[in-house]
């Protein structure tokens, strides 16, 4: 997904559709984004610019795992060599753990 072309609307319904199929809670994603609600979420903002990386990070992730159930599992699951869930990498460093990830994701898989 790029953000060239991206509709409000469009960023708005997949950046939530991933954060339930990673098992993300609202009030994380929302913090995220520093945002009060994903409603507000415009394409052209660094929020939007946020929504495209997690959204983007979710579809290298499937990529790499197989299937949408197989990146849940994953993402929620402790990495021996990350010392942590990407999951809460996530939360607790939002896009510098989503570079972790990507890194690790490149490392180990080629993606």
């Amino acid at each position: 997904m790029t953000d060239e072309y991206i509709r409000d609307d469009v960023l708005q319904e997949a950046v939530v559709n991933v954060s339930n199929k990673l098992h993300i809670p609202e009030q994380s994603l929302l913090d995220y984004l520093h945002l009060q609600s994903v409603q507000y979420l415009e394409a052209k903002t660094d929020a939007g610019l946020k929504a495209l990386k997690l959204v983007n990070a979710y579809q290298n992730i499937v990529s790499v795992t197989g299937d949408e159930q197989a990146a849940s599992h994953w993402f929620n699951t402790t990495i021996k060599s990350m010392k942590d869930s990407p999951f809460s990498i996530f939360c607790q460093e939002g896009d510098h753990g989503l570079e972790k990830i990507a890194v690790y994701l490149q490392r180990f898989f080629g993606h």
